[in-house]
């Protein structure tokens, strides 16, 4: 059997997760190349934003760097190359060619592929860039065009245009579009009770800050009218947020999952008609079965339009949204046929398998002689877009002292990294004066199992706000996990008392007790941002008391502003609530339920010995 094809795949800013197309796409493709039969190895510039926790749940090995290492110590980068005996590297656009791809190919000997995810002179053309940039794309194109051993474009119409701009034959070129991970993207189709309208995208891209602007001024006054709220999901600059500041306009920031966003939409928009290639957002928005209402130009790099609804005049947006709410039938064909055409023609599985059959074209032939440019006015420099983003102070420059410890200029050994010991984390969840802390304190005893009490937060970090409080008390799991992860190593169980459970449970209270709902669906985003750097328990026991009970077994914190809402049985019927509906839907299945209104402590203490003791979870 031959030797697996070994690709060294490179990408710069927000990794995992991204709205960013170039960081998204490769995200995904290293992500099904490698499931593909691939050895993919990501070396990936890390600036504060990418989640390292995510990264390492992927197939893919990742090499992280610092600023200074990974445009500038090319000789360095090129050791890693070699010890990982790579054939192929792969690079996003114009600049980390010229800066990185066309030296360390030539310095390693591997083949060198470029994908390009738009026309880059076209596009800084639309943006307004002078005489003197322009010319220096054109001869980044030209040298680029001479260096390169293959070019991938997402759409044929970009095919075309860069074979002419950087005088590629087409042997050379191949079309691969964008694709999506249906297996992460459920359908859910147009949500007619929400009037909700998206937009998806990293805003300190230009074209999409402009979009939202486009919105703003243009869409979100027509149909504020008629009791419609916008939902903007991605990073966002302080100034855009701060332009767009409505009651009804929302920015979520960035999503770990976006059926978060996708369930409620009831129409997604991408009012653009600027830039080339494939719209990775469109590409979710059809998944998701959400109508999208878009430009011919952004629609441009798929093969049918049809599955759109195409308005080239922003100023109509508002209208023809309520135009197409009369037909809720159209919407919904629209809504499945779009779905269909994404599970068809632009499946992750497919397109690796596509990239990987250029891969092998490209292994067959002989390698391409590397053209340097004449000009050193690029060594050690970034990419335009960053050395911008920093000006402007969008972005922190990370150093490699920033960087955590365990990652600094180190392989994250995706498959390993994880794999502590422990196999039961059991939640001990309850309301007050159920008996739980009675419990733990005086049964908690083996020498198998690690008690880890509940949190505790230092009152002057504490905010008045209950949500701001709530936020704390999520942000102190995420220490609480690294602490489970360093005990998975000598433990078989652990038993915690309380989980992030109970911090979601009294916000849902209060904002029932207090008609406040926003304030519970506030805390859910910042969950759903950080849900995958908290420890998840395996199993949960629950303790529940009646009411009445409750209050009696505490009256000794009667007189303690703190815990006044123990003593509010509204608020306690709706904590009950919680436990017993919502908990469902963050863990659908409690290990044990026991109500112990009328038990004794030795009678809890006997039931969940009896679980524990036995091995039953």
């Amino acid at each position: 059997m031959s030797r697996k094809i070994k690709v060294g795949i490179f990408i710069d800013g927000d990794f995992i997760p991204s709205y960013d197309g170039a960081s998204n796409r490769f995200h995904y493709l290293s992500r099904y190349l490698a499931l593909n039969g691939v050895d993919v190895v990501v070396f990936h510039g890390y600036r504060e934003w990418s989640d390292i926790s995510l990264i390492q749940k992927e197939p893919f090995k990742t090499y992280v760097f610092p600023k200074q290492h990974y445009y500038s110590n090319l000789e360095l980068i090129a050791s890693l190359i070699r010890k990982e005996s790579i054939d192929i590297i792969q690079f996003d656009n114009l600049e980390p060619i010229l800066f990185q791809g066309i030296r360390l190919s030539e310095l390693t000997g591997t083949r060198l592929v470029s994908e390009m995810h738009y026309v880059a002179r076209n596009l800084a053309k639309k943006l307004g860039a002078n005489a003197s940039r322009l010319e220096e794309i054109k001869m980044m194109e030209e040298v680029v065009g001479k260096s390169i051993d293959h070019l991938i474009s997402l759409s044929e119409e970009d095919k075309i245009i860069l074979g002419e701009y950087m005088k590629i034959s087409s042997q050379r070129m191949s079309v691969i579009p964008s694709g999506v991970d249906c297996s992460e993207i459920r359908y859910f189709g147009p949500n007619f009770g929400e009037n909700n309208v998206i937009f998806l995208g990293n805003l300190y891209f230009k074209p999409n800050e402009d979009a939202v602007r486009i919105m703003r001024d243009l869409v979100y006054p027509e149909l504020q009218q008629r009791g419609f709220r916008f939902t903007i999901a991605g990073d966002c600059p302080l100034d855009l947020r701060k332009a767009c500041q409505a009651k009804d306009f929302d920015f979520v920031g960035t999503l770990s999952d976006l059926n978060y966003l996708f369930k409620d939409a009831t129409f997604a928009l991408a009012p653009t008609d600027e830039g080339t290639g494939m719209r990775i957002k469109l590409l979710n928005y059809l998944a998701a079965g959400i109508p999208v209402l878009t430009t011919n130009i952004a629609a441009s790099g798929f093969k049918n339009k049809r599955h759109f609804f195409i308005e080239n005049n922003y100023s109509d947006y508002g209208k023809r949204i309520m135009s197409l709410l009369k037909n809720k039938k159209d919407l919904i064909r629209a809504s499945c046929n779009g779905r269909s055409e994404i599970e068809k023609y632009y499946d992750w599985n497919s397109i690796a398998k596509m990239t990987i059959e250029v891969y092998q074209k490209i292994l067959s032939r002989n390698i391409t002689q590397k053209v340097l440019p004449e000009t050193n006015t690029i060594k050690n420099k970034e990419p335009a877009w960053l050395q911008e983003a920093i000006t402007k102070k969008r972005f922190k420059i990370v150093e490699s002292d920033d960087l955590p410890k365990e990652f600094s200029f180190a392989l994250i050994d995706n498959h390993s990294i994880n794999s502590y010991k422990v196999e039961k984390i059991i939640a001990l969840e309850g309301m007050p004066g159920a008996g739980k802390t009675t419990f733990i304190n005086k049964y908690v005893d083996n020498e198998n199992i690690i008690f880890v009490p509940q949190l505790h937060i230092k009152e002057d970090v504490l905010n008045k706000d209950d949500i701001e409080t709530s936020k704390q008390f999520l942000f102190a799991e995420e220490k609480k996990t690294v602490r489970l992860q360093n005990l998975g190593e000598q433990y078989y169980e652990i038993i915690i008392d309380r989980t992030f459970f109970t911090t979601l449970a009294y916000c849902y209270a209060r904002s029932k007790a207090n008609n406040t709902p926003e304030k519970y669906t506030s805390l859910l985003r910042v969950y759903e941002g950080i849900k995958h750097t908290i420890a998840f328990p395996t199993h949960v026991i629950f303790l529940d008391v009646s009411i009445d009970e409750s209050i009696k077994r505490r009256i000794a914190y009667s007189e303690d502003v703190r815990y006044k809402n123990w003593f509010d049985p509204t608020f306690l019927g709706h904590l009950k609530e919680f436990y017993t509906t919502e908990l469902k839907k963050f863990f659908p299945e409690i290990l044990l339920y026991i109500d112990t209104t009328d038990l004794k402590i030795d009678d809890v203490a006997d039931k969940i010995n009896k679980v524990l003791c036995k091995k039953e979870i």
